[in-house]
C-alpha cells in the first residue's frame, strides 16, 4: 500500500479552479476593438432580421388560416431573448438599425 494514497493539499491547491478558468477566459470571437461597433451592428441587424422574418412568416400563416402553425411560431417569436426592442435602446445600435415589425396581440388574426 502506498504511503500517500490521496493527493496532498499542495497538489490539490495548485490545480486550476473554475473561477481561475473564468477569470482568464478569452472571448469566443476575435474582433479588433476598432471593428467592434460594426461587428455589433451586423450582429444586431442579423438578430432583428431573423426576428422580422419570423414575424412575416407568422402573418403569412395566420392570413392563410393555418392557426396551429402560427401559434407554434408565435411561441418561438415570444421566446426571443433578449427581445430585439430592448436592444434597440443600446447606445451602440444606430437609429436606422432599429426596425421591428409589431407582433399582434393575443387573439388577433
Amino acid at each position: 500500500m502506498p504511503d500517500r494514497p490521496f493527493a496532498t493539499q499542495s497538489a490539490v491547491s495548485s490545480a486550476p479552479t473554475p473561477l481561475d478558468t473564468i477569470e482568464h477566459a478569452q472571448p469566443v470571437y476575435d474582433v479588433p476593438p476598432e471593428d467592434e461597433p460594426a461587428y455589433l451592428r451586423r450582429s444586431y441587424e442579423a438578430y432583428v432580421g431573423e426576428y422580422n422574418s419570423l414575424v412575416r412568416e407568422f402573418w403569412d400563416l395566420a392570413s392563410r388560416g393555418e392557426l396551429d402553425a402560427a401559434h407554434h411560431l408565435r411561441e418561438r417569436i415570444e421566446g426571443f431573448w433578449p427581445h430585439p426592442s430592448t436592444l434597440a435602446d443600446s447606445p451602440w445600435v444606430p437609429a436606422d438599425a432599429r426596425r421591428l415589425r409589431p407582433l399582434p396581440a393575443p387573439g388577433d388574426r
